[in-house]
C-alpha cells in the first residue's frame, strides 16, 4: 500500500534567517547551543579527515 505524506512547503532559508534576525532583535535564544555547533563542526572535520585519510579517524 502506498500512502504520500502532505507537508506544508516551506522555504526552510527565509525561516533560518528570520530565527537569527529574531535573535539578535529580540534577544531571543537560539534553538542551537554552541555545544552543539562545535559538536557537528568536529564530526564533519572528521569526516573530511577521514576521507583523505582512507580510514577511519578518532574525533576525540
Amino acid at each position: 500500500m502506498d500512502k504520500k505524506l502532505h507537508a506544508p512547503q516551506r522555504d526552510n532559508y527565509l525561516d533560518e534567517m528570520k530565527h537569527f534576525v529574531g535573535c539578535i532583535t529580540e534577544d531571543k535564544p537560539p534553538l542551537t547551543t554552541k555545544t552543539q555547533i562545535i559538536g557537528v563542526q568536529k564530526a564533519l572535520d572528521g569526516i573530511l579527515d577521514s576521507a583523505k585519510a582512507g580510514e577511519a579517524v578518532n574525533l576525540s
